[in-house]
């Protein structure tokens, strides 16, 4: 069979394949293709093995105020490394609300998220899909020793009995 129609095959089944696992992490964290994302809820997405080494959700401080306590924190979420998708906001009125595994009902409020799980879930597969459109992947190489001068031939006892003859052996 054609490498080229067989590499297509193994690339449409990995993106089914992550799609599906995608879909239904998103269902177990009960974020629907119209919900937007709470995005401390995604953090472990890398626990999914497909996209584990292609995903990664990157929190930064906007602003923080010491003495009330205030702190606005961004989400990015990137694929192979370059991509990026901002995910919105959080808002949090401690420390202790950020340390939270599950959000209070004031901070899941009082964030600004703009991003569907539909939309996190596209964004993810098409970033993937793209790549493996782009990636040329070459099969096995088969290497060939190069003909070095004087190579074809082995040394043997022939080369030197002639050689003898003129003097040239040793």
């Amino acid at each position: 069979m054609d490498p080229k129609l067989l590499n297509n095959i193994r690339n449409i089944l990995s993106i089914v394949a992550i799609k599906k696992q995608l879909a239904e992490y998103l269902e177990n964290k009960q974020i629907m293709s119209e919900t937007l994302v709470y995005p401390p809820l995604i953090q472990d997405l890398q626990t999914i093995p497909e996209i584990s080494n292609r995903v990664e959700l990157i929190p930064f401080m906007e602003e923080l105020d010491p003495t009330s306590g205030f702190i606005k924190v961004g989400w990015n979420l990137f694929v192979l490394g370059t991509n990026r998708k901002f995910l919105g906001y959080t808002v949090h009125q401690s420390l202790e609300d950020l340390k939270q595994p599950e959000p209070t009902k004031e901070s899941r409020e009082n964030s600004l998220c703009y991003t569907t799980g539909g939309e996190v879930l596209d964004f993810i597969i098409e970033t993937i899909q793209k790549y493996n459109e782009d990636h040329i992947s070459v099969g096995p190489m088969k290497f060939e020793s190069p003909q070095v001068y004087g190579a074809k031939m082995p040394i043997s006892n022939a080369y030197y009995e002639r050689n003898k003859s003129v003097g040239r052996a040793t």
